[in-house]
């Protein structure tokens, strides 16, 4: 299923993404990947996850040991047994985690 013109697709046990004309334009390369939201894509890679944008760029690095989907310019992520929420640039904010963020983590 495609969001904001791109699928996650796996080759070789690696995940990676298609555009809509089914082309490879991020090499499966990842353990792991969700879809694109708000222009970037959780991506695991070396048993960590970061953010790639739709050029596979990483602009968060894979530093966090889990880590949601972007909503509102926001995500939640996992570090060292703590949960809290980063900005798209990666800024990590002082903002409660509450259950509303509360997705696939866990």
């Amino acid at each position: 299923m495609f969001n904001e013109g791109f699928a996650s697709v796996q080759r070789n046990g690696k995940r990676g993404f298609i555009n809509e004309q089914f082309v490879e334009v991020i090499e499966c390369q990842y353990d792991e990947g969700y879809d694109f939201n708000e222009g970037l894509a959780n991506v695991k890679l070396n048993n960590k996850w970061g953010f790639i944008n739709k050029k596979g760029e990483v602009i968060i690095p894979f530093i966090y040991d889990d880590a949601d989907r972007f909503r509102d310019g926001e995500a939640q992520v996992i570090k060292d047994d703590e949960t809290f929420l980063i900005t798209m640039s990666g800024k990590r904010l002082d903002t409660p985690v509450t259950t509303d963020y509360l997705y696939q983590l866990e």
